[in-house]
């Protein structure tokens, strides 16, 4: 590894950034104590409010690191994917993200793992000094979170089981001050935006609370064209329809497009007319998407991920799109079901052969993988296949239902977690309103 750089300068560099005194293009692209490479992009568009941002993970490596290729970018044209093995620890991982509407960058956060070589500097520069795990469930016992594990063997990627944020102290009336936990163990600290405040969710009321609900359906089998992929294909057609009229020698072309692709989507709307109208007897509201606008990288840890919200029911669902040909369709990937308030004498049909009847006042006892306790005793996530249990007061709160028989594949953490993960690869994640849904939705 080479020389360790001058960590006051990076870190005064970064906190200036925060404080808008430096853009981040001015921080990277003068950026000399090493190289800035771009560990992932992704994108968050809220398709009811037409906008989008692009969010980038830079991290700022040594001079050596390998690289699976270079990709030139207007804004940062000295910026490759980076491809990074366990001995190629980066000094910082760098959040920012670019809104639509001003084309402005802003500075999410900066993490730096417990490996890496600035991590003393980081403590010492801003004085910090890194919590234990009793520090942490003494002084924060609603963020700590004791996980059991009653089949390791269940799942591969058993050691992000217990992986969580504290947000331990705050840096400004902006900023938080955030150490990440595994396993009882301090892996990493990151400085971040602090959140705004959400309302607490979808209130139900107790005529629909006891009503009769069936969701059996909603499995990864269940296929269908939503709403915005329908204006999807109304706007590519028309811009198709527009380039006709304006280059007569694409005539032939776009006419031979045209039929196939209309063709295609008649097809798949008869296909799947009676899952639509299941969607719009729930009252699915289509509320955004998250996606990887660099669909030539296999290995992304995020694929594009619709959400949609029923606020009849509580009930938010999250899809993942994909495409046959022409048409681009949802497949459900799990849902969150808000269940405080519901009776037991509702009526609620879940697939899989899921019941929580017997589970709305009483833990379940069997057929447990793993459990996650909060060191105050009053919340507990239960998870077994196919469903994760959140409970509060011993009262059941949530359920999330997915279609893994070895669970959520983030462990039920979703229910919960103020952070988008991908529990395969621990350098990405992002920080979000709600773990499951990635908008400002209520």
């Amino acid at each position: 590894m080479p020389a360790k750089p001058v960590s006051s300068d990076m870190l005064s560099e970064v906190t200036q950034c925060f404080e808008k005194r430096k853009s981040p293009e001015e921080l990277i692209t003068g950026w000399k104590r090493g190289q800035i490479k771009r560990a992932f992009m992704f994108k968050t568009q809220d398709i009811m409010g037409n906008q989008d941002n692009l969010n980038y993970i830079l991290a700022a490596c040594p001079a050596g690191v390998r690289t699976k290729g270079f990709l030139c970018f207007e804004l940062f044209p000295h910026v490759s994917v980076c491809d990074l093995d366990d001995q190629d620890t980066p000094y910082l991982m760098l959040g920012l993200q670019r809104s639509h509407t001003n084309k402005q960058f802003s500075l999410v956060f900066m993490s730096c793992a417990k490996s890496s070589v600035l991590y003393p500097d980081i403590l010492k520069f801003f004085k910090l000094e890194e919590p234990s795990c009793e520090d942490v469930k003494k002084t924060r016992p609603s963020q700590y979170w004791e996980t059991v594990a009653h089949h390791r063997d269940a799942v591969d990627e058993v050691n992000h089981i217990d992986d969580q944020f504290i947000r331990w102290k705050e840096f400004n009336p902006e900023l938080d001050w955030v150490f990440r936990f595994n396993q009882g163990k301090c892996t990493g600290v990151m400085l971040r935006r602090r959140e705004p405040s959400f309302s607490s969710g979808v209130p139900i009321s107790p005529e629909e609370a006891v009503g009769h609900l069936d969701l059996r359906e909603l499995t990864d089998k269940f296929i269908w064209i939503s709403d915005y992929q329908i204006r999807q294909f109304q706007n590519e057609s028309q811009e198709r329809l527009a380039n006709r009229k304006t280059d007569p020698k694409t005539n032939t072309d776009n006419e031979h497009w045209g039929r196939r692709r209309l063709d295609a989507f008649d097809h798949f709307m008869e296909k799947y007319k009676a899952n639509r109208v299941y969607v719009q007897k729930l009252e699915l509201q289509s509320v955004g998407v998250v996606k990887t606008p660099l669909s030539e990288r296999f290995g992304a840890p995020w694929p594009e991920f619709g959400y949609f919200v029923s606020k009849k029911y509580g009930l938010i669902l999250r899809s993942k799109a994909f495409s046959g040909g022409f048409i681009d369709r949802e497949r459900v990937e799990s849902f969150v079901l808000r269940t405080d308030g519901m009776a037991g004498d509702a009526n609620v049909l879940l697939p899989h052969g899921l019941d929580i009847k017997p589970y709305l006042d009483e833990y379940p006892t069997t057929g447990v993988l793993y459990e996650h306790v909060r060191t105050d005793k009053r919340a507990r996530i239960i998870v077994q296949p196919y469903i994760a249990y959140l409970y509060y007061d011993k009262k059941l709160v949530m359920v999330l239902v997915c279609n893994n028989k070895n669970g959520p594949v983030d462990r039920g953490w979703s229910l919960q977690r103020g952070y988008y993960c991908y529990e395969g690869m621990p350098e990405y994640y992002w920080p979000v309103s709600r773990g499951y849904c990635p908008l400002d939705v209520w």
